[in-house]
């Protein structure tokens, strides 16, 4: 009873303040050690006397036990607001690797395309273009850097001519009063010589600048349309090199497939031919000699029953010719019956007509002759198919190399 109570103020404190998980967990497992020393330490109370004021106590004290199961509540919601806690974070953290990892699958794409393209480029010759397109760039660069400085030369020798012009004005109006000076006009003439004397210096070296200027805009110019006409050239040589190659290579389709025609025309249809013939005249003669075993074993049946006939009406016939004398011998067959003896196995009706044979060869000549010219309609057909797409391969590529 009395653990029972910092138990109960401890829990009111936790469900008062709402802390979290971790924290939770560090009072539940340090309650739950209190609990549990606490009975080995002290001694067990003696149960007090039955009155009301111990039953209006006991009533309003939770019980032990009811402690360790809110202890537990919380332990468990504290696990569990960690558990969500922790899938969130890996399913963040997955989620952000995909698409790491994507973003990263994307570049080295990138990267071995670029590789890829730069092999090509410099199997079929297309890196020097390169070289001397970047070449032109450079040079158009250079070249408007070279007139912006000519056209800043070209200011600044205008504006010391536009000085020496008025230095030179000044000199003439103070000349034309020359009879008039004072100290003042003559300080000031000589001041206008020493400034002409720096002006024209100063003119002479802005139009030397404005002539470097237009001399550098001019070779500029010039070396710019030369590395244009060699980058046209290199152009026009390698679009003469691809055209060829694609020229020699819609020839070189265009002839494997020829080739192939010619092949599959005479070696490959003659054998398919003499494959198809050989199954036709294997069946066939499976089937003839089927439809003979069959009638000769129809036949056989037959003349069994028909001697099994013959024996029973002699046998009925026999008494009656004991007690009369014996005939005379006939001239000529006068037996009812003795037509059946032709039906022998040993004569020559069991054997094969003639005109079915006949019939039957005829029949296998013209199915053969049948397959045959329907399979070279397919021959000739896939042929030309073949042929046709050929030649539009190798048109399109003649376009494509131009």
């Amino acid at each position: 009873m009395f653990a029972a109570g910092p138990a109960r103020g401890c829990l009111a404190c936790i469900y008062a303040s709402r802390p979290t998980p971790r924290t939770l967990l560090q009072l539940a497992s340090s309650q739950q050690r209190g609990l549990s020393s606490s009975p080995s330490s002290t001694p067990p109370p003696s149960p007090p006397p039955p009155s009301s004021s111990s039953s209006t106590f006991s009533t309003k004290a939770p019980p032990r036990g009811i402690t360790t199961e809110r202890l537990v509540q919380a332990r468990t919601q504290a696990q569990a607001q960690l558990n969500a806690l922790l899938a969130t974070l890996n399913s963040t953290a997955k989620k952000h690797g995909r698409s790491w990892a994507a973003a990263l699958a994307a570049l080295e794409l990138e990267r071995k395309l670029r590789e890829v393209g730069g092999k090509i480029n410099q199997a079929t010759g297309y890196e020097d273009i390169e070289r001397l397109r970047l070449g032109v760039a450079d040079r158009e660069k250079a070249l408007l850097a070279a007139r912006e400085q000519a056209a800043l030369s070209k200011k600044a020798y205008h504006a010391a001519v536009a000085v020496r012009a008025d230095s030179q004005k000044e000199v003439n109006d103070l000349l034309q009063r020359k009879s008039s000076w004072q100290s003042a006009d003559v300080l000031r003439f000589t001041e206008l010589i020493q400034q002409d004397h720096e002006n024209e210096r100063a003119e002479a070296q802005a139009k030397t600048g404005m002539d470097e200027g237009e001399e550098k805009v001019e070779k500029g110019f010039s070396d710019l349309m030369q590395s244009i006409l060699e980058r046209y050239h290199e152009e026009q040589v390698w679009s003469d090199k691809i055209r060829s190659l694609s020229t020699y290579g819609s020839l070189a389709i265009t002839s494997l497939n020829v080739l192939l025609f010619i092949i599959t025309i005479l070696l490959v249809e003659p054998w398919k031919r003499k494959r198809l013939v050989e199954g036709v005249e294997a069946r066939l003669r499976s089937s003839t000699s089927e439809g003979q075993e069959a009638t000769l074993a129809s036949l056989v049946s037959l003349q069994s029953l028909l001697t099994d006939a013959q024996a029973k009406l002699d046998s009925l016939v026999a008494p009656p010719a004991a007690a009369s004398p014996p005939p005379p011998p006939p001239t000529e067959p006068s037996a009812p019956f003795q037509g059946a003896e032709i039906l022998d196995t040993s004569s020559s009706d069991l054997s094969v007509d003639p005109e079915t044979e006949a019939m039957a060869i005829l029949a296998h000549d013209a199915e053969v002759e049948r397959l045959a010219k329907q399979r070279e309609k397919e021959l000739w057909t896939v042929g030309g198919i073949g042929m046709m797409a050929g030649i539009s391969c190798s048109l399109v590529i003649a376009m494509l190399g131009r």
